[in-house]
């Protein structure tokens, strides 16, 4: 399934057009979602018994929330990351304050580092020559 939820009307007026026999591509195109996304809430709505029936007795929104939960349990939350960067806050934080630009700090930290294998931005050695390597001769 997508990862925007579809508002549980949507779903209800889903359940609607595919009970009146309405095509799966008109389905998608009259709700303005893309097919896959029509084709996964279908299968869940589907396996749930909810696309057959009465036209007119449609499923309450709560009970086409429950199929959608039970099909698609909610995300586990990301663990928050810890930038490469924190380790320099201090040296960086004082840079800011002496007024040095963002070009200048990565440059500094490119220099401490003692370049990693990496060339500064731009190809461009910090004594402004060109780096050497494949492809530059």
């Amino acid at each position: 399934m997508s990862n925007r939820r579809v508002e549980m009307e949507r779903l209800q007026e889903l359940v609607r057009l595919h009970r009146l026999g309405t095509p799966a591509r008109q389905v998608a195109r009259v709700l303005r979602m893309g097919v896959d996304v029509e084709r996964s809430y279908r299968r869940v709505l589907e396996a749930a018994g909810l696309l057959q029936g009465d036209v007119q007795v449609l499923p309450e929104l709560e009970v086409l929330k429950a199929a959608v939960l039970a099909a698609r349990p909610a995300a586990l939350p990301v663990p928050q990351q810890t930038s490469s960067l924190e380790a320099h806050r201090a040296q960086v934080e004082a840079w800011v304050a002496k007024g040095l630009q963002p070009q200048a700090i990565f440059t500094r930290l490119q220099m401490e580092a003692g370049g990693a294998g990496r060339q500064p931005l731009g190809g461009q050695t910090p004594g402004g020559q060109r780096a050497s390597g494949p492809g530059r001769e």
